[in-house]
């Protein structure tokens, strides 16, 4: 079951980096979001102004919903921590 949002709703992405049950920083993270329409957004820690590091090994972005539909997201590490963690959610348009 995915979580689900309503339309406009600004959406925590987050992700944990961990080795042997560590925390640990990549050198490198990509987040990429897939839309309903099939367009992918890139996002780069350190590159993105809106990626947020908030303690070892752990991150997160705010993503604004502004499409109904079913969206996917990756999360890609390398460097010190290798990994890639997918997801998905849905957003729909607002009870009224």
């Amino acid at each position: 079951m995915y979580n689900t949002y309503d339309l406009g709703d600004l959406i925590r992405l987050d992700t944990e980096i961990k080795i042997s049950g560590s925390y640990v920083d990549p050198n490198h993270l990509l987040l990429t979001v897939q839309s309903p329409a099939g367009i992918d957004y890139n996002f780069i820690y350190g590159l993105t102004g809106t990626f947020v590091k908030f303690g070892t090994g752990r991150y997160y972005l705010d993503y604004f919903a502004n499409e109904t539909g079913q969206y996917a997201y990756r999360f890609f590490a390398s460097g010190t921590a290798w990994g890639a963690e997918e997801k998905n959610f849905v957003v729909r348009l607002p009870k009224t």
